[in-house]
């Protein structure tokens, strides 16, 4: 594995006064606008035999992998992918329509007509074979955490690190990257993801490595852990899935998808379920593309055992940032 220096980034007071009205945006859309006494409708930008059903996208998400979708405490799905789903379908002028793939074969369902397209493509997640995958729409894989105090993100050189102790959950592909990276025995292991975080709440540790995604997700309230910064080389995109043959709503995907990131939308999301900082390093600054399913491919001789995904139930309290 190489080595690299992290750069800085931050968040500016314009730049929050942005994503605020991108929330705006993001939420007042939902199928028309009202302003005033004057209603208007979005008009569908896509229509079947393009998509399933008339005026609707249907999207399926995973219930059991929150905090990409899980079950709320109300029984209603909701997530990072949930709310994704919720703005691309905006974009394209479409009503929503969610469909859980737990415990089903998401290839399957797309190639049946079940759904027209499924969120959470990588490596722990959907497993597709006769598909397009449009993205990256966020990064995950092993990540470090700190303690952060203020609004800028520090810089992180993982040279300086070497034989450093780094907490990490037992068994874990983050424990194995850390040794890997650091030398064997730099990863000190412990029981579960509560356990990680809590050796930095506690003063027992100063670094800690997760799953960028659910490490954030768990550390944003109260917030003063953030992910600061991927492990060299272990970086890795979430893509959405489309039947291969559906090439229009490929690119009507892809080109929603690279407007709700330019416009703020997709920051707007991440800020709210994992953080302001940690959605800096999680999200996807690189251009919008398209590739054949299994392109994502599984690190040789290591599989992913440890990070397991909190209660699903816990999607339904998103931290308030």
């Amino acid at each position: 594995m190489s080595k690299r220096t992290q750069p800085v980034t931050s968040i500016s007071k314009r730049a929050l006064a942005l994503l605020l009205m991108a929330i705006l945006i993001l939420f007042g859309l939902s199928g028309c606008l009202n302003y005033g006494d004057k209603e208007i409708t979005l008009e569908p930008k896509l229509s079947t035999p393009t998509i399933i059903t008339s005026g609707v996208l249907t999207v399926g998400v995973d219930s059991s992998r929150a905090p990409y979708a899980g079950v709320s405490r109300a029984g209603a799905i909701v997530g990072i992918d949930v709310d994704i789903a919720a703005a691309l379908a905006d974009i394209l002028g479409l009503k929503l329509r969610i469909v859980d793939t737990a415990d089903q074969d998401a290839d399957e369902m797309l190639h049946n007509g079940e759904i027209d397209m499924v969120m959470d493509v990588e490596q722990s997640g959907a497993f597709l074979t006769n598909a397009t995958e449009i993205g990256p729409y966020i990064n995950s894989g092993p990540a470090l955490f700190m303690e952060v105090k203020g609004t800028s993100l520090p810089t992180i050189d993982f040279r300086t690190l070497t034989g450093t102790k780094i907490v990490a959950q037992q068994d874990s592909l983050s424990a194995w990257v850390v040794d890997e990276l650091l030398g064997d025995g730099t990863a000190v292991p412990v029981a579960n993801l509560d356990a990680v975080l809590g050796a930095i709440t506690n003063g027992t540790a100063t670094y800690a490595a997760a799953d960028a995604i659910i490490g954030s997700y768990l550390a944003a309230d109260p917030g003063s852990i953030s992910c600061v910064a991927f492990f060299p080389d272990a970086e890795a995109g979430v893509y959405i899935g489309v039947e291969k043959t559906n090439t229009v709503l490929v690119e009507a995907l892809k080109d929603a998808l690279t407007e709700i990131r330019n416009k703020g939308q997709l920051s707007v999301i991440l800020i709210k379920w994992l953080g302001p900082l940690s959605s800096l390093i999680v999200i996807n600054n690189q251009p919008i593309i398209t590739q054949d399913a299994g392109t994502i491919n599984s690190r040789p001789g290591e599989i992913d055992m440890g990070d397991d995904l909190p209660d699903p139930s816990l999607a339904g309290s998103p931290p308030v940032t």
